[in-house]
């Protein structure tokens, strides 16, 4: 619980500014089938941001 921004720069800074959850861990996302298509722009930043900050997405 904290806040955690309005875009992905702000997700990125929560993942490595030295607050808030600490990588590597696992992050579970139900009901992402809307958002797998290859072509969602949005979804593909969002992965490699928790990629690049050693978060492992399991989808579900």
């Amino acid at each position: 619980g904290g806040y955690y921004g309005f875009d992905l720069k702000s997700l990125e800074d929560c993942l490595c500014g030295g607050f808030g959850a600490i990588p590597p861990y696992v992050l579970h996302l139900h009901n992402a089938n809307s958002m797998l298509d290859e072509g969602n722009a949005f979804f593909q930043q969002l992965k490699e941001v928790f990629l690049s900050r050693n978060v492992k997405l399991v989808y579900h």
